[in-house]
């Protein structure tokens, strides 16, 4: 069994050797991991797609996670493309069927690798591409030989040409564990259908409508709860970021140092400078957001001002929506130093009340004081906490 594993990476060496020019090389990926193991061995001999095909990633937290950690990491390989497909958990059920909730390493396992390879070569097939190959071999879990007998049958039924291979050969689960360790990549301990992480909620309403305070009381009952304005803030400081930021907005600069109210002061009156801020931002907000979710066990909250307008509800397991009227929104904005005017910019670049209360899970009015909102906030707790000691 040695032996022949070993001639896998035999074969790999083989092929690469014979190879002419740079061929078009389709690269089904399941994470980042798997793929820092065996980058360097191909980047310079191919023309790289890679292909994030992967049902059986559950939540889809963690799918689309697991998607911006690829994309950083291949962030110092230029030229590598990507072809994302939608995380759609019912084709994985679908294709494991009865084994569904099975151990691990057994026939489910099987059909779902079998499921992506196929799904890799009839793209591949389809679209001229020379090869087709998956970093699933790099996992140190996953059988290699199988793998590969499950390339070459497809590859000969979709008339496309496979690449032999044993990623974890050369080095290349520590070569992941240093790459992964040097870049901050997240590593994930599941393979994708035993999902672990909390049960995530998020907290959201239009400004000032008491969303902060409702997450201190919370903390106060003991909650695991973070900002994503906090969030924010701590990605804006970090010195890789603010040279982002300084070339988007030199303006907004002075000696190196960021003068933050006149960025303020740009992003509420530009809709597109906010959007380029935007661009910038929320997809670290969101990566961050993300792996602390799925370092949690039990409810997890996070506040999130612009939950629907960025499209982050699709996360989160419940939604919680605190809403004031406008009047008294208004009132204690003012009572923060903010103007009628900026009150005004703010509450445009959010959903309306009526819409944010349709796409949320539970609308808690928040018009009767400190107390009345300190209640409601133990009742859902108390809700939240007990959904989820059922749920295990």
């Amino acid at each position: 069994m040695k032996n022949e594993r070993q001639n896998l990476n035999q074969a790999f060496k083989d092929v690469l050797s014979a190879l002419t020019g740079r061929p078009k090389l389709l690269l089904h990926v399941c994470c980042a991991p798997c793929l820092a193991a065996c980058l360097d061995r191909l980047y310079s001999k191919f023309d790289i797609t890679l292909y994030y095909y992967n049902p059986n990633i559950h939540p889809d937290r963690e799918h689309y996670l697991r998607l911006l950690e690829i994309k950083r990491l291949i962030e110092t390989y230029p030229g590598i493309k990507i072809v994302e497909t939608e995380p759609d958990f019912s084709e994985y059920v679908g294709c494991v069927k009865e084994l569904l909730g099975s151990a691990e390493h057994g026939e489910k396992c099987d059909r779902c690798i079998s499921l992506r390879i196929r799904k890799t070569a009839v793209f591949g097939a389809e679209h001229g591409f020379d090869y087709f190959c998956t970093t699933l071999s790099a996992s140190p879990l996953k059988d290699a030989e199988r793998i590969n007998e499950l390339m070459k049958e497809y590859a000969s039924i979709y008339n496309v040409k496979y690449l032999p291979s044993d990623f974890k050969k050369e080095n290349g689960q520590l070569i992941s564990k240093e790459k992964c360790n040097q870049l901050g990549i997240y590593r994930q301990n599941y393979c994708g259908c035993t999902p672990v992480g909390g049960y995530a909620v998020a907290v959201t309403g239009g400004i000032a409508s008491g969303k902060s305070l409702f997450c201190s009381y919370l903390k106060e009952l003991g909650a695991d709860v973070i900002s994503a304005d906090e969030v924010a803030a701590k990605i804006q400081s970090k010195g890789d970021f603010l040279k982002k930021q300084q070339l988007l907005f030199p303006e907004c600069f002075e000696n190196g140092a960021l003068n933050r109210n006149k960025l303020r002061e740009i992003v509420l009156n530009s809709p597109g400078r906010r959007k380029e801020l935007e661009g910038l931002l929320h997809p670290e907000i969101i990566r961050s957001i993300l792996i602390w979710l799925q370092s949690k066990k039990g409810p997890a909250f996070v506040e999130v001002p612009l939950l629907f307008e960025t499209g982050l509800e699709r996360y989160f397991d419940y939604v919680i929506n605190i809403q004031s009227s406008s009047l008294i929104r208004k009132d204690r904005f003012k009572e923060r130093g903010g103007s009628d005017e900026d009150f005004d910019k703010f509450a445009a670049s959010q959903k309306s009340d009526e819409q944010r209360s349709r796409l949320s899970d539970i609308t808690i009015e928040n018009n009767s004081g400190e107390a009345v909102l300190k209640e409601k906030a133990r009742s859902i707790y108390e809700c939240i906490v007990l959904k989820v000691e059922a749920k295990q």
